[in-house]
């Protein structure tokens, strides 16, 4: 996420801590419309819009999770995080993003 982005998502209304109104989605899809045609110039209105259509606060959501995943936090700790009743549904979504692997597991023994 990058600075600009995060600034203007703090400013956005929000129910609680972690949960935006609805009514900001529509603010959000300005921001969004706005970033690609400073990260994309070359695309086109219409390529832009297109764009902003496959991002949405669940895309936030997802990808806040799977950061948590990458760096490092407990599954446990992001069921909670996430609000998931089980953490079946965790590893069922996410579980792609749980560290390393096989590969990753060998090569972090201690011999």
């Amino acid at each position: 996420m990058t600075e600009k982005l995060k600034a203007t998502l703090s400013k956005l209304p929000y129910s609680n801590k972690y949960v935006f109104l609805h009514n900001t989605l529509r603010e959000f899809k300005k921001v969004v419309r706005s970033m690609l045609a400073e990260l994309y110039p070359d695309w086109s209105k219409d390529k832009r819009a297109e764009e902003a259509k496959l991002l949405d606060f669940h895309a936030l959501r997802y990808t806040f999770c799977t950061e948590l995943i990458k760096n490092g936090v407990d599954i446990k700790t992001v069921q909670k995080i996430m609000g998931h009743a089980d953490v079946k549904t965790t590893l069922g979504i996410y579980a792609q993003y749980v560290h390393g692997g096989m590969e990753d597991a060998i090569q972090n023994i201690s011999w």
